[in-house]
């Protein structure tokens, strides 16, 4: 089950980080700048 939650964790960082890169590289709107946050700063912790 550990495995899972890490497979999960690894994704949604992957995916957190290419919606900033899409929005700074590109310029796509700053709603994936609002994904990015609800994705990656969960993970703070």
């Amino acid at each position: 089950m550990t495995f899972i939650w890490y497979l999960i964790a690894a994704f949604a960082e992957i995916a957190g980080c290419f919606a900033f890169w899409a929005w700074a590289r590109l310029d796509k709107s700053a709603l994936w700048l609002i994904g990015s946050a609800v994705i990656l700063l969960p993970q703070r912790g």
